[in-house]
């Protein structure tokens, strides 16, 4: 009965684990560009990959989200070979998920990239890739995270999208 009057006396438990980490972005310009489309999500695997690192997980998917200027909206989703909290593979996935989409004339309202099927750093095991995505890439962009800690998150950028106008990426949203 007391449930039914609101009143419960075990304990409220605020913290619950992350089913997915994402970023999106909703453009003051639609974009048309496949370039600028490529930058918006190598910035949004960036973000993706330094939360994942912060929250000590990996992702073991990746899935975006697209809204054309019609407001019909897309999500694509792969599984990667092995979990990640590396950009650029977060990046590369989301590359090969948006090749798969036509953009019309209207352009993209829209962009997000969503890293899904979370697991603890600590107890998952990856595969050492004898690839250009091995622990060196990790290294650079855990530095990366740190730079952006001490000296705010526009103090450093990939080299990429440094040269990306300002007004094609939602008004320098990019950092």
């Amino acid at each position: 009965m007391d449930l039914a009057w609101g009143r419960d006396p075990r304990a409220v438990e605020p913290v619950r684990r992350e089913k997915s980490i994402g970023h999106e972005q909703t453009f003051a310009e639609n974009l048309t560009d496949p370039a600028d489309l490529a930058a918006v999500l190598l910035d949004q695997a960036h973000r993706c990959a330094a939360r994942l690192r912060a929250g000590e997980v990996f992702a073991a998917g990746v899935a975006i989200k697209v809204r054309y200027a019609d407001f019909t909206t897309l999500t694509r989703s792969h599984v990667l070979d092995t979990p990640t909290d590396v950009a650029h593979e977060i990046y590369l996935a989301a590359r090969d998920l948006l090749a798969g989409v036509k953009v019309p004339s209207g352009g993209v309202r829209l962009l997000g990239v969503r890293c899904e099927s979370l697991s603890d750093a600590a107890s998952t095991a990856v595969q050492v890739r004898l690839d250009d995505s091995g622990p060196e890439r990790r290294d650079a962009e855990v530095a990366m995270d740190r730079i952006r800690q001490r000296y705010g998150s526009s103090s450093l950028t990939a080299g990429s999208l440094v040269s990306v106008p300002t007004t094609a990426i939602a008004r320098g949203d990019l950092s």
